[in-house]
Parts: C-alpha cells; sequence; structure tokens
C-alpha cells in the first residue's frame, strides 16, 4: 500500500482509497492488541491519502511495531519500502 502512494508509479487516489477501505475490514478480522491495530490503522489511512510527510511517518511506526520480531528478510523489505518515502535528493 505504500509504494502504491508514494512508489515509483502512484495509484490515482480512487483505487488507493478502495484499497485502504479493503485493509481496514481485513484489520477487522485479525486478532491484535489495540495498540498495534492503531498504529496499523493509522498506515492504512494515510495511505489513501496523497500526505507523504504523513505516510512516512505512520509507516516507520509500523516498522518500529514489526522490527522486533523480525528476521533479516523482513528487515531489509521493511527498510526497502521506508526508502521509497524518502526524499528525492
Amino acid at each position: 500500500m505504500v509504494e502504491g502512494s508514494a512508489g515509483p508509479h502512484p495509484l490515482p487516489e480512487s483505487l488507493r482509497r478502495a484499497r485502504a477501505n479493503a485493509a481496514r475490514s481485513w484489520l477487522a478480522a485479525l486478532a491484535l492488541p489495540q495498540a498495534s491495530r492503531a498504529v496499523i490503522a493509522r498506515a492504512i489511512d494515510t495511505s489513501a491519502s496523497s500526505d507523504r510527510e504523513a505516510l512516512s511517518r505512520a509507516w516507520e511506526a509500523v516498522v518500529m511495531l514489526i522490527t522486533p520480531g523480525a528476521d533479516m528478510a523482513v528487515r531489509a523489505e521493511l527498510r526497502r519500502v521506508s526508502l521509497t518515502l524518502a526524499p528525492a535528493a
């Protein structure tokens, strides 16, 4: 969802909103602690907008949530997605 919002070929806003709505339904079906659910929900919500800075903050919160239990491959993928949000040099 992050790449669909801020990647090299961003999706149209209507499609980002549809994807966010579907992701909210998916998230509601998961058994997660409320704090984790809130972090993920914020990232889902910001992925539908065009506010890249808000998306970056929300994504970094997801990274902080996931990183402690992640293996090296997952950490590398999280970092790769984070780089798509970095400001252009």
